[in-house]
């Protein structure tokens, strides 16, 4: 993968746009812009990137190319002062993680939620017409269902009642035109 996106990188004669997690995929890229919470925050090639001091281009590079251990403690460093640019970790996922932080992260879900329940908490006149609205939309199908059955059923009944009278119409004709 990374050579074709290299091959395609060399060719010069169109433009390619790679979004990418990993970041030496795009380290042979002509301008590499760095986005972060939908503003560009910085743009330039590999080189010019890691040449600023403080730049999230290479905090995040220095970040990928961290083992495990050394991405813990760097995290663990910066939590105590971690503004809206601090590094997440999300190669992790959890693995070897004690009974403590997994105690500590139910903390945190419950005060999330209760904090959600809280702000919702004057909405719930909405929330209740939304539930009655949800469940007539559900009862929509189930009620053409219904419907279709009887209007078919009343259609079925009057075609054969018809149909028992047909004969019947036809016999007098048939008798009333035999003596002509």
């Amino acid at each position: 993968m990374q050579s074709a996106i290299d091959n395609l990188m060399a060719s010069k004669n169109q433009t390619i746009v790679v979004i990418a997690h990993r970041l030496s995929t795009i380290q042979n890229a002509d301008r590499i812009a760095v986005v972060a919470d939908g503003v560009l925050q910085e743009i330039g090639s590999h080189n010019d990137l890691i040449g600023k001091k403080d730049g999230r281009y290479k905090r995040l590079v220095e970040f990928q190319n961290m083992t495990g251990n050394e991405k813990k403690t760097a995290i663990s460093s910066t939590k105590d002062d971690e503004d809206e640019e601090g590094l997440i970790d999300t190669s992790l996922h959890n693995d070897g993680e004690s009974d403590e932080d997994k105690k500590n992260d139910k903390q945190k879900q419950k005060a999330h939620s209760s904090r959600a329940r809280s702000l919702a908490k004057g909405e719930c006149g909405l929330f209740f017409i939304g539930g009655i609205g949800a469940i007539l939309a559900g009862l929509v199908f189930p009620g053409w269902g219904v419907s279709s059955h009887f209007s078919i059923s009343n259609f079925k009944h009057a075609l054969i009642e018809r149909c028992i009278n047909l004969p019947k119409i036809f016999l007098v004709t048939g008798c009333l035109r035999l003596p002509s």
